[in-house]
């Protein structure tokens, strides 16, 4: 048991099924603006101009804004409209405009380099890699921003509120040039006449790269079928199918880059203006660690797992409950029932949580819970075979352990009668339980089960459910609904009968939590790997897949951790076992497997910080990190 965070009202929102699925992403920075001089006379052609005192290495931007003009939470930039969070204020006859970090990195391309001041972010224009540049950063909750004025008085961004959104706009461009570079560098050149937005996405077989910028007509004519796939060949040996393709509509142009299993597409800006690098090659994640807020550090690097050749790129927060600054809840994606499943993007956002990490299993189909989920001492839905979960109270105390709930009827008589599951969409011949905190109704998962219903502590009536699917049935209020599935409701259980619940915990220190969140399997206890998938239920095949993985720890230090794995430079995820050596190697003293492949996700400030957004799928329950001040 360890200290961990302290407590906080209120908050919660939110697949992943048992798939776990081997989905392969990169998880680049989306969009990206590129910030030199456009008209440098032909003696500069490859240097770049100085940044100005106000943004040179130690200089912050801005003091503290004094007065909020407005804010908001979407974005429009060149047309296309984005969820991002702005903040506008006055500061003597100044208009500050500040734009949330991590939205920075994908709209206006800023990199962010590691820091150790909450209040000041270096970052690296792109085609300068020699100079790190400081804005300064602040906070209005959940997000931290970062002052974008300089950079916009300096790059001639036209800005403006209309509606309530922000609205940037960008000069057009022209693609010059579009060629490749000869072996070893393996990479495509694509030169602008001046700085543009672009934007990256990528599947398991393409990349698109949009740019803000049209080009010219010798540009699309100089492409060569097939040039691409030779790259890519020579890289890995896997060429795809499809050449490069070049696609040119309103101002924009979008080169589409094939990619074999494996590939990733990695986009830089080069050190002479107006240059971006196009090259497949094996992803690779820059080693980084920033001071976000109080108590959180966000953290990435490649991971080499003990015993094994491949290098992860992981990305974690680690949080310290000793800040007095944090607070943790479980979240899901609907807060008025069990059902229903959603971005962890969206669900966070909503809720407010400056973090959250994807956690427990769910059905994909139905969209209702495979796994413990307790807020504030109400059981949205129970744990079930015997997994592992993570447990905390409001007096900053953790426990990391398998969990089982018992659950037995006792009737007037003396007969004892087993409660399988309490709130699960997990399905078992035998009876369950539904409460009112699963929500106000219940619709039948199984054909033909018998529901009872209870209030104040007495059966008042009895009725058959009918196709599964079909039909809600109320849940009452001051009591519950006992589902019999496969002939297992008793002659005993008829109107009129009288029961007791008993409830339990295993083990029973989990009952004096108020807050859990189940997953599984457990991976680490006492600084020991104890994975051991089958005992907790899971498949052989799960327990040998590779995939994209998450988890959370408790470490030496006092702190905890969240963790997203992706794929490595040969193109696989983690199995369980590397995910355990992962977190041992990043000092996990207890560690638990949350949801993979798909599920991955974890959020920062507005948005995800291990993968681009698009490729995350919806998940029904998350942990959320709330920030006090």
């Amino acid at each position: 048991m360890k200290q961990f965070l302290s407590g906080r009202q209120g908050a919660g929102i939110g697949k992943s099924d048992y798939d776990c699925g081997s989905w392969r992403f990169s998880w680049l920075a989306g969009l990206i603006l590129l910030s030199v001089a456009s008209e440098l006379p032909p003696a500069a052609a490859c240097s770049v101009a100085a940044a100005p005192a106000s943004l040179v290495p130690g200089n912050s931007v801005s003091n503290s804004p004094s007065q909020l003009l407005r804010q908001g939470s979407e974005m429009v930039l060149n047309g296309q409209t984005l969820a991002i969070a702005w903040s506008q204020w006055q500061q003597g006859e100044q208009v500050i405009t500040g734009i949330s970090d991590t939205a920075a990195q994908q709209v206006l391309g800023l990199q962010l380099l590691s820091s150790r001041e909450i209040g000041e972010q270096p970052i690296r224009w792109q085609l300068d890699a020699t100079t790190a540049l400081v804005l300064k950063a602040y906070w209005r909750n959940p997000y931290r921003y970062l002052d974008v004025s300089e950079l916009a008085r300096l790059n001639g961004w036209q800005w403006q509120v209309v509606g309530g959104k922000l609205t940037l706009q960008t000069a057009p461009a022209k693609i010059t040039a579009l060629r490749e570079e000869p072996a070893p560098l393996k990479r495509w050149l694509v030169e602008l006449d001046r700085p543009v937005v672009w934007q990256i996405s990528q599947t398991r077989t393409e990349a698109t790269v949009t740019l803000g910028a049209i080009a010219e007509p010798s540009v699309a004519q100089s492409l060569k079928p097939g040039f691409l796939p030779s790259v890519v060949g020579q890289l890995l040996g896997n060429p795809p199918e499809k050449p490069l393709e070049l696609i040119a509509a309103n101002n924009q142009t979008q080169l589409k880059i094939p990619l074999g299993s494996g590939d990733r597409l990695q986009v830089h800006g080069l050190s002479k203006p107006n240059c971006l690098a196009l090259a497949v090659q094996p992803e690779v994640s820059e080693k980084r660690e920033i001071h976000w807020a109080e108590g959180i550090w966000w953290r990435q690097q490649l991971v080499t797992p003990a015993g094994t050749n491949g290098a992860f790129p992981v990305t974690w927060l680690e949080l310290d409950g000793r800040s007095g600054n944090l607070a943790f809840k479980p979240i899901t994606s609907n807060v008025q029932g069990a059902p229903g499943i959603a971005p962890l993007i969206a669900t966070a956002r909503q809720q407010g949580a400056a973090a959250a990490i994807n956690a427990g299993f769910f059905n994909r189909n139905n969209q209702l819970p495979l796994g413990a989920i307790r807020r504030d001492n109400r059981w949205l839905s129970g744990p079930i075979l015997n997994r592992g979960a993570i447990a905390w109270n409001d007096r900053g105390e953790i426990e990391i352990g398998r969990l089982q709930l018992q659950e037995t009827l006792l009737t007037a008589k003396g007969t004892r009668l087993p409660v399988l599951h309490l709130n699960s969409g997990y399905v078992q011949a035998g009876i369950s339980r539904y409460s009112p905190d699963w929500g106000a109704s219940y619709t039948p998962l199984t054909d033909g089960e018998r529901l009872i219903f209870v209030e104040n502590d007495q059966i008042v009536r009895q009725v058959l459910g009918g196709k599964a699917g079909e039909g809600t049935h109320a849940i009452p209020r001051n009591g519950y609904l006992l589902v019999g599935r496969g002939n297992a409701a008793p002659a005993e259980l008829i109107p009129g009968t009288t029961l007791t619940l008993e409830s339990a915990t295993v083990p029973p220190e989990f009952a004096r939590y108020p807050h859990i969140l189940a997953a599984g399997p457990l991976l680490i206890s006492d600084r020991q790997i104890v994975l051991n998938a089958i005992a907790e239920k899971f498949s052989d095949a799960f327990n040998r897949q590779a995939a994209p993985r998450s988890a959370i720890a408790t470490t030496e230090a006092g702190t905890v951790i969240v963790v997203a794995a992706h794929v490595s430079a040969i193109g696989k995820g983690a199995t369980l076992a590397e995910m355990a050596r992962i977190m041992q190697q990043l000092g996990a003293v207890d560690a638990l497997n949350l949801d993979g492949g798909s599920s991955t996700s974890l959020y920062l400030g507005g948005q995800l910080i291990d993968r681009p957004g698009s490729t995350a799928a919806r998940v029904h329950n998350g942990l959320g990190i709330f920030l006090r001040n």
